[in-house]
């Protein structure tokens, strides 16, 4: 009898190391749960733990983006080009928000900023395609998604655009072959 007082029954011994390291991982998953809330929560968490990493800021400045938070996109975006100013992706966001925000001719230094460091980045060359056919510069337009269409040849959005513009241009024919191509 002494000696079966002091075994460990050994399910109950499993039982209770699996009771507690579940409530381990359930505490760990709530304080886990608000850093993934959203990409912006996400991302600056990962800037307040890695403060110079330019990927860090741009996803960062992306997230404020999207959410329509312009000046904090900025600022972030900025932070990634101080620290690296060759940061093609860094440029493509700011072109971005000056294109949102009407400020064309930034956009476009931007996004030729970002073309300068990566010259294959089709989704800068059909937003370019998208300010030079909001300038009026069709001609241009047309160059810049005829470049996205060569380096990403299944891409809607660009032959879609390329066809509004063949059909702001009066060619029909081209217009409806970009549409069915989108």
């Amino acid at each position: 009898v002494i000696v079966r007082f002091f075994t460990i029954d050994k399910k109950k011994y499993l039982a209770t190391c699996f009771v507690i390291v579940i409530s381990l991982f359930s505490v760990l998953t709530v304080f886990s749960a608000a850093i993934w809330e959203n990409d912006s929560t996400l991302f600056k968490e990962i800037v307040k733990s890695s403060p110079d990493s330019a990927f860090a800021h741009q996803n960062l400045g992306y997230a404020y983006f999207s959410r329509n938070r312009m000046d904090e996109a900025i600022r972030e975006y900025s932070i990634a080009l101080k620290i690296d100013q060759n940061y093609a992706k860094a440029h493509h966001g700011i072109g971005l928000v000056y294109a949102v925000q009407g400020r064309l001719n930034e956009a476009v230094y931007e996004f030729s900023s970002a073309l300068r460091l990566r010259p294959e980045y089709p989704e800068v060359l059909f937003a370019l395609g998208r300010v030079y056919a909001a300038q009026g510069r069709l001609d241009e337009a047309v160059r810049e998604y005829l470049n996205a269409l060569r380096v990403k040849p299944l891409y809607p959005k660009a032959s879609y655009n390329l066809g509004k513009v063949y059909e702001a241009q009066g060619c029909l024919d081209d217009a409806v072959q970009e549409y069915q191509n989108a």
